[in-house]
């Protein structure tokens, strides 16, 4: 059954609710796997991708192929969510194991290589096999952070025995604890639990654990604080765990900038958070059990606050440190409420924190020597004219509000949905609807979840729409962020928010996740031996004889239960008493369960069975057409705000919208929207499940961003990386005395990936020593000293060295330099396309030590 506190037609049309539902579900993701096939097979071919949204339906091929996935989906949609005896225990048996299992699968997908890294790329810029190793999907070229900065510095560590202070990149002592942390034995690394697979299983697997791993304790932390947030309701935690894991902006920066890290950590704490004040209540402060669980669980908030401040991305960092911090003051508010409402006092003494405040003053001091031990690099960026300069003061967001809408679909392209998919991805949040619903139901129920998110959407929405003065940019520390990073906090809040709107049991009692064993707790807290005494079992369903009038009945479930007079007066002031009032509401002993005592003084009340087991259920001869009519008026509302969403998405991008491009983001916005409405709105077990199968298209589109790859061969073991090590070989030259120059410096990259010191590598920080040798009165300074791509090009023309950035894209310099201002700047050899024999002169001559498709190395003397 689907609900059994609905009448028999009323679980007729929920379910046929929840199967229409599941089956329009299923459809869009036949669709959408059906255009995503066609775009991998276009990109293949070389054709134009933009082609896949015109989906040729005449072709009897793509007809069959789209049924056949819409059945197999509809099938497997519809008995995962059914209540079938089996179907149930593997539910059980996947919430029992997933920590085992995500364990397992961890295991299985680093020994065979996998990853989701766009490595493939490497065979269009230094020769090779094209999409070598791509099993899935398509490698994502516009994710030049991942396959050309990140992996191949984290590559390039296995050839300096993973030092802190790397040789090989920029050919200059290089910190790499700090910017883009690589893996290396260094404190820093003890809080950076992903990286240690490289250091351990080599670069190839590392590479696998890193994104196995990150993706799959990202799902599972999400579950959790989802458990948390929604009270426990799996079906609604499991809907929250695949919209974040798998949201478009998670995965299209899922390898860089620590995004999996920030939510791993971040939700991390406030689960422990409330874990920790679950474990410090009067019921557990006697407890031996609950003071040893107390110092674990400080140890792991001490661990996570570490993680994450070590992330060092603060255009991120600072926003979502605002929004767990408003969820860590909900929690907290909700413990205390929930320790005041069951009897229990809050006696929070300073003994039962001292393990938090023990492992804080730890953690400060290992973070101190992280920092102070790397703080010329630190320095060193924050004196930088990109990105240490930066200054913001908001202003600019609003035509970012609605890029959810065609987020799902970058994955099929990255430029047609919406330009630069990367930048302007973000989570599926409906926006506004959560922050309506909220306000909304702020007139019912002051939720201290709902009031602290709010309260954080309204300062992140007032900075990036209208701006703060710099001062109190400053003072909030949001001088320091981008406005388009902010659309990630703001988004994360829209879908807390909607999730905790649906979320549909009452509070949980604050024992529900105490560590402490029943038969430790106080009298009052309860235990499985004395059901009666828990307050909790009472409110949720406890079966009791009360003797109450049906006014009584109407009140909120919050209210305190008042027992009828059996004196035979009558007042105007006590209408329960008066005839009319016995008529509509007799005072008869009688079992019922709390959602019988919320019915409408209309509804007829049926006494349970008591003799018979049966549950207590409310006779509503219209009930089946109430329900139908509310799942109407539901699908109404979504549909009316899908079409207001889609068309502020398209007058505030600018983008043109085909017909297929329309039907797959209505559709996609028409169903997530009727899921959440029906399970705010329509508060029974069905709303959940929906949202669930709802989730399953953001999985779907998440899984279609990044390929799945074997393996890293091509950039590993690639034409140009060959040609210098085997010319340098054969000249008898080490490798660790090469200091190589190449006109291109995503080929750079490839060079110091395979162990070979690289000037013109990406420089995290800028080499100012190395520059000043070229530009001894510092007149282009402020055209180096940045995070950048480097291009030497070399010049013979009289002018000297000078310096520009490229097409005025801040983190990509081109130096322009004589002949003789490479001995100076200390290269030792030139990979190039160009025939540098000519520029040879007295000073400099460049000879050729091997070439090989198109590439010539030369040796500079």
């Amino acid at each position: 059954m689907i609900a059994t506190t609905l009448t028999t037609s009323q679980r007729s049309v929920a379910r046929a609710t929840h199967t229409v539902f599941a089956v329009c579900v299923a459809l869009l993701c036949a669709l959408y796997v059906e255009c995503f096939l066609q775009a991998v097979a276009a990109a293949r071919s070389g054709a134009d991708r933009t082609a896949v949204w015109f989906v040729d339906f005449s072709r009897p091929s793509s007809l069959w192929r789209i049924a056949i996935i819409w059945m197999a989906f509809a099938a497997a949609l519809c008995l995962l969510t059914s209540d079938h005896a089996p179907i149930r225990a593997f539910r059980r048996s996947l919430h029992r194991w997933r920590w085992p299992m995500g364990g397992l699968m961890i295991a299985i997908l680093t020994a065979a290589g996998i990853s989701g890294f766009s490595v493939a790329e490497w065979s269009s810029l230094a020769g090779g096999e094209p999409f070598q190793g791509v099993l899935w999907g398509v490698p994502r070229g516009i994710r030049s952070d991942e396959w050309v900065v990140f992996t191949p510095f984290a590559f390039s560590q296995s050839h300096t025995g993973y030092d802190p202070v790397s040789s090989v990149i920029r050919a200059w002592p290089t910190d790499v604890t700090m910017l883009y942390a690589q893996p290396a034995w260094a404190l820093a690394t003890l809080f950076r639990l992903f990286l240690w697979g490289f250091m351990l299983l080599g670069s190839a697997h590392g590479l696998a654990f890193f994104w196995s791993a990150r993706l799959i304790v990202l799902l599972l932390v999400s579950y959790e604080f989802g458990r948390l947030i929604t009270r426990d309701d799996r079906w609604l935690a499991a809907g929250y765990a695949m919209m974040v894991g798998f949201a478009p902006i998670v995965q299209w920066w899922f390898a860089v900038n620590g995004i999996a890290e920030l939510f791993i950590f971040g939700q991390a704490l406030v689960v422990l958070f409330d874990r920790y004040l679950a474990a410090t209540g009067a019921a557990c402060v006697s407890s031996s059990t609950g003071a040893r669980w107390r110092w674990v669980l400080a140890a792991g908030l001490a661990y996570c606050a570490g993680g994450y401040a070590l992330i060092l991305y603060p255009a991120w960092q600072i926003p979502m440190c605002y929004v767990f911090a408003a969820c860590g003051a909900a929690v907290l508010i909700g413990r205390l409420r929930g320790f005041d409402r069951h009897g229990l006092r809050a006696r929070f003494r300073v003994r039962d924190f001292a393990p938090m405040i023990v492992a804080a003053v730890a953690l400060i001091g290992v973070l101190a020597f992280v920092f102070l031990r790397a703080w010329d690099t630190v320095s060193a960026v924050m004196h930088t004219a990109y990105p240490g300069a930066r200054s913001e003061t908001g202003g600019g967001l609003l035509n970012t509000l609605f890029n959810y809408v065609a987020s799902p679909f970058s994955a099929l392209d990255d430029a047609i949905p919406m330009p630069n998919a990367s930048e302007q991805s973000t989570f599926y949040g409906l926006f506004p609807l959560g922050i309506v619903l909220g306000v909304l139901g702020l007139r019912r129920r002051r939720d201290p979840w709902i009031i602290a998110l709010l309260a954080v959407d309204a300062l992140l929405l007032a900075f990036g729409l209208v701006g703060f003065p710099s001062w109190l940019a400053k003072i909030t520390m949001f001088s320091s962020l981008t406005v388009d990073r902010i659309k990630l906090a703001t988004t994360f809040i829209d879908l807390l928010l909607l999730t905790r709107l649906a979320s549909r049991h009452p509070e949980r009692s604050a024992q529900a996740d105490s560590p402490c064993r029943p038969d430790e707790r106080s009298p009052q807290a309860g235990s499985p031996r004395h059901p009666e005494r828990s307050a909790q079992r009472v409110v949720e369903g406890s079966l009791t004889v009360l003797p109450m009038t049906q006014y009584e009945m109407t009140k909120d479930p919050s209210t305190p239960l008042r027992f009828a007079q059996d004196d035979k007066k009558r007042s105007p002031r006590h209408p329960e008493r008066s005839p009319k009032g016995a008529a509509e509401g007799s005072l008869i002993p009688r079992t019922m369960t709390l959602r019988e005592m919320t019915k409408g003084p209309s509804t007829p009340l049926r006494c349970a069975q008591d003799d018979r087991g049966s549950r207590p259920v409310a006779q509503d001869d219209g009930g089946d057409r109430r329900s139908a009519q509310d799942a109407a008026k539901g699908f109404i509302l979504a549909a009316l705000f899908a079409g207001a969403a889609l068309s502020c998405n398209i007058a505030l991008s600018g983008q043109r919208r085909d017909g297929t491009q329309l039907a797959l983001m209505a559709g996609f916005a028409l169903l997530t929207a009727f899921a959440f409405i029906v399970a705010i709105v329509w508060p029974k077990r069905l709303g959940s499940r929906m949202i669930a199968l709802a989730a399953v298209l953001m999985m779907l589109s998440g899984l279609c961003v990044n390929p799945v790859q074997q393996g890293a061969r091509a950039l590993t073991d690639n034409p140009a990386a060959n040609l210098v090590a085997s010319s340098l070989r054969s000249a008898g030259e080490n490798t660790a005395d090469v200091r190589l120059v190449t006109d291109n410096p995503f080929l750079g990259q490839a060079m110091i990936a395979n162990g070979i010191p690289t000037i013109t590598s990406v420089n995290p920080v800028p080499a100012l020593e190395r520059w000043a040798t070229v530009d001894p009165d510092g007149k282009y300074r402020d055209v180096y000293n940045r995070y950048a791509y480097v291009q030497i090009d070399v010049e013979n023309d009289g002018r000297g060295a000078w310096f520009e950035l490229h097409d005025g894209q801040p983190d990509y310099v081109v130096a322009h330099l004589a002949p003789a201002d490479l001995k100076a700047i200390g290269a030792t050899h030139v990979l190039t396309t160009r025939d540098l024999v000519p520029l040879s002169g007295a000073d400099v001559q460049f000879a050729p030590i091997g070439s090989s498709d198109g590439l010539t190395l030369y040796r500079v003397e």
